[in-house]
């Protein structure tokens, strides 16, 4: 994780290339969405239930641990950098080593590179599964999340400060007619096949410049 963002953060795109390439060779590490802001001219970015703003509560059992716990093992386990407790944003901000700096949320360290990479996307595809139980809540798939110090009401992306201040480019992008929010039936993974045929292989098609993230599952 530590190198993740820092390859990323130093706009450092050779690394971020060979990660890049790594992944799609099958190493069994996690590929992230957020690395499309460390390297240029990626036409397509695919995503099937990535936490992209954030991870409250993961799986049934209840809440993740506190956010001190989880940034100290950033550096280790990859999913604790997406923990974000909304009623504990000023420690999340503070401390948490990956996913505020990626999502521009501090106000002092926005980076414009972040946003140019973001917005030169050709299509950003975002698939919430309908019955997902392992990212919570399951709407962090579209850049939905929960108003700073507060857990309810669940806000769309649409009404999310990251999207009204375009801290990423995401609501360029979105008015630009280029991000797809996608809904599909089934659990975390469990894609039907007629739904990959709808959603998922016509951007696999003719298009060269191309990023599938599928969380930790290799596809």
């Amino acid at each position: 994780m530590a190198l993740i963002t820092s390859a990323v953060s130093r706009n450092d795109e050779e690394l971020c290339r060979d990660m890049f390439e790594s992944f799609i060779e099958g190493m069994s590490m996690q590929p992230s969405p957020q690395y499309c802001r460390g390297v240029s001219h990626l036409n397509n970015v695919l995503k099937l239930t990535s936490t992209v703003a954030g991870l409250e509560k993961k799986k049934e059992k209840g809440r993740v641990g506190k956010p001190c716990e989880c940034m100290e093992l950033e550096d280790h386990i990859a999913p604790s950098g997406y923990i974000k407790l909304p009623n504990e944003m000023s420690k999340y901000l503070e401390h948490s080593k990956y996913l505020p700096k990626l999502n521009n949320e501090r106000p002092t360290e926005r980076n414009s590179i972040y946003k140019e990479r973001f917005t030169s996307l050709h299509n950003l595809v975002l698939v919430m599964f309908q019955g997902d139980k392992v990212v919570m809540p399951k709407e962090s798939c579209w850049f939905g999340y929960y108003p700073d110090g507060a857990t309810t009401p669940l806000l769309p992306p649409q009404q999310t400060k990251l999207y009204t201040e375009d801290w990423i480019g995401l609501k360029t992008l979105d008015a630009a007619g280029k991000v797809k929010f996608v809904s599909v039936p089934g659990e975390h993974l469990q894609m039907a096949h007629d739904d990959v045929v709808k959603h998922v292989v016509p951007y696999l098609q003719n298009h060269p410049s191309f990023f599938l993230n599928a969380d930790s599952t290799k596809i």
